[in-house]
């Protein structure tokens, strides 16, 4: 009787450096592109809120309902950076406008009024809350664009990775948390490189933690 095959070996643990060192990797490899598509996407954020801001004016009413459309209209954004970073590593070209073409837009909105809600709410009601939402959620972009999940079936599936790499994810979050606020400090230049450095090193640590047989490629 013939016995069965051997259990393959668990893959190696995560290194969230080796997450940011993959994510600088795409920068390196071609820095105008990857430099000009996040510039392009941080202009049309910072677009967004002066166009709210000459509309709303000083209204606490009209600036209520217009951040929901500049919550939707980030959500897109950050997800254009996503969705690039993802073609990246996957060996394609960095490129904004055929990431914006492909993106799922319902579901993508959907699913950051869904998570942005769920986090503000859980701030109000105390800060931990709110934190614990933000760590939860982290993986819900990439999964909404890969896995193609609706919002609730998004954040339960982000949410069950993040607790399965939870050291990992900490670790990850902490490190690229530092980045975001070091390119603050330097207005929106550092935010240009900043950014994709950061989507496409949780982009790889998805990547890392899902790709499975049953897991389309990134760039589907």
């Amino acid at each position: 009787m013939a016995s069965d095959p051997p259990a393959a070996p668990p893959p190696p643990e995560l290194e969230p450096f080796d997450s940011l060192a993959a994510a600088w990797r795409v920068v390196a490899a071609d820095p105008a592109r990857v430099v000009g598509g996040s510039a392009l996407v941080v202009l049309a954020g910072v677009l967004s809120v002066a166009g709210v801001q000459a509309v709303a004016g000083t209204s606490r009413i009209a600036w209520a309902c217009w951040a929901i459309v500049l919550v939707a209209f980030w959500q897109v954004l950050a997800a254009v950076l996503v969705r690039a970073g993802l073609d990246a590593l996957d060996g394609h070209d960095f490129d904004v406008v055929r990431a914006a073409r492909s993106l799922p837009l319902p579901d993508v909105v959907l699913t950051g009024l869904l998570v942005a809600t769920m986090t503000t709410v859980g701030t109000l009601l105390c800060v931990l809350p709110g934190v614990a939402v933000a760590v939860l959620t982290g993986f819900t972009p990439y999964v909404v664009l890969v896995e193609r999940l609706g919002p609730v079936d998004a954040v339960r599936r982000s949410g069950e990775l993040v607790v399965q790499h939870l050291g990992d994810v900490v670790s990850l979050m902490l490190l690229t948390l530092g980045i975001v606020l070091a390119g603050v400090l330097v207005a929106c230049v550092g935010l240009v490189l900043a950014l994709p450095v950061v989507y496409g090193a949780w982009g790889h640590a998805y990547l890392w933690f899902t790709r499975t047989p049953d897991v389309p490629s990134a760039a589907q």
